[in-house]
């Protein structure tokens, strides 16, 4: 009589590991290989939180914007980090606009509670009528409004690094 491998508490401890890692696994495919979109940024329709239109107006070199929303743990995470980050390195600070598709009383509570120094801004898109599947997902872009870097995904300040003077 043959012994099924799954009597062994070590055997099943080491098959549980190999599907969670097998999950950690695919999933990092899913948001590394998706395409972020190209996104003009200076033909969205953005809104404040009062709900005013917004022409987005880039006088610096490179802007962060970061498509997210409350409720995304990564979203709050990225912003938290950032916001250390540039509190450590002031000499690397560059401007941050966080857009979220959320109701404005939602967003604004948002940035109240985390006392976040970033812009925000709404669009009344829904993600992916604008190709975005992923939050958050992050742009680095010129005073031209052209696209320098995108992720999926939460960033850490290191991706920006080598682009932020």
């Amino acid at each position: 009589m043959q012994k099924s491998m799954f009597k062994s508490k070590s055997n099943q401890i080491g098959f549980i590991v190999f599907l969670v890692l097998l999950l950690v696994y695919f999933i990092y495919q899913y948001l590394t290989s998706y395409s972020v979109p190209d996104i003009a940024f200076n033909k969205l329709k953005l809104y404040d939180l009062n709900e005013q239109p917004v022409k987005l107006n880039i006088t610096e070199d490179k802007v962060l914007i970061s498509c997210g929303a409350s409720w995304c743990p990564n979203c709050r995470s990225e912003l938290k980090n950032l916001e250390q980050y540039f509190k450590e390195n002031p000499e690397k600070i560059v401007r941050c606009i966080v857009i979220s598709n959320e109701s404005p009383d939602v967003v604004e509570k948002w940035k109240n509670k985390y006392q976040y120094p970033f812009e925000f801004y709404l669009i009344a898109n829904e993600w992916p009528e604008i190709g975005i599947k992923v939050l958050p997902t992050n742009f680095l872009i010129s005073s031209e409004f052209k696209i320098i870097r995108k992720k999926t995904g939460e960033i850490t300040p290191s991706f920006f690094e080598n682009e932020i003077h």
